[in-house]
């Protein structure tokens, strides 16, 4: 588990990279983000066939059991369920998940219609810079602090999230409104997981819940992701409780 802890962060450092280079591109050089527009797999090798490249086997490695080992993002593959030796409530799951689908679609709509009338007016220069902004940020939520998770979800963590691996099509949705080979083949690609994820989930919900799904449990979770959050909410609670007393202190008519 710590060897999969220590590729997340390599990935969080690659997704930061890409944005950068892409915010940079696009204040100073916007023409070289044409490359992602005119991009074929016959190209040569170069920056943009490796973003291609990582994020294209990034998504694909979620389908793959193997390389999907983390309760997270693994929870969909039969090979990573854990039933509970004493059985469990079939009609309670049931129950669960339409619960978590009502979630869902107060995320998955506005999402999609938000992005829709944004990407409108948007130029194809700032819906690439837009989708790499996501992309770092998905990480962000997956080790610090997830605003899905805490206030529509609220789920335990990340093992327990419903819509865990949602965050493919997310960051690929703006690219949908570029006409590239590039994009096409991502956001297609995300899709694909996006759809093998509802349809599990729909077939079979036990896997999504930790009581059904032992795999899923704190016993058997080496709980790096929630020691890294813990630890960013902790740092962030101390300053903002901080900042208060302090302001409390300054003026004191504000404390009631």
């Amino acid at each position: 588990m710590k060897t999969i802890s220590r590729w997340m962060l390599i990935k969080m450092a690659i997704r930061f990279l890409i944005l950068f280079a892409t915010v940079g591109a696009y204040v100073y050089d916007r023409n070289a983000l044409e490359l992602i527009f005119n991009f074929k797999p016959t190209d040569t090798f170069s920056f943009v066939y490796f973003i291609w490249l990582f994020v294209m086997a990034d998504i694909i490695s979620n389908f793959i059991p193997a390389l999907n080992p983390h309760a997270s993002s693994g929870k969909i593959h039969r090979a990573n369920y854990q039933p509970p030796k004493n059985g469990y409530d079939e009609t309670m799951i049931r129950t669960a998940s339409k619960k978590s689908y009502k979630k869902s679609a107060l995320l998955f709509i506005p999402w999609i219609i938000g992005n829709g009338i944004v990407c409108a007016y948007l130029s194809p220069y700032a819906c690439v810079v837009l989708s790499a902004l996501y992309f770092a940020g998905d990480m962000v939520c997956i080790l610090f602090w997830c605003p899905f998770q805490r206030l529509i979800f609220k789920s335990r963590c990340c093992c327990t999230c419903s819509a865990f691996c949602w965050g493919y099509v997310m960051f690929c949705t703006p690219l949908l409104f570029i006409n590239s080979f590039f994009t096409y083949s991502l956001f297609l690609t995300s899709a694909s997981l996006f759809l093998f994820w509802e349809y599990t989930r729909f077939i079979h919900p036990e896997r999504f819940f930790e009581q059904s799904n032992e795999a899923l449990s704190c016993k058997n979770c080496d709980k790096t992701f929630c020691k890294m959050k813990k630890f960013a909410e902790g740092t962030f609670n101390r300053k903002l409780k901080n900042h208060c007393t302090q302001t409390h202190l300054k003026n004191p008519q504000n404390l009631s």
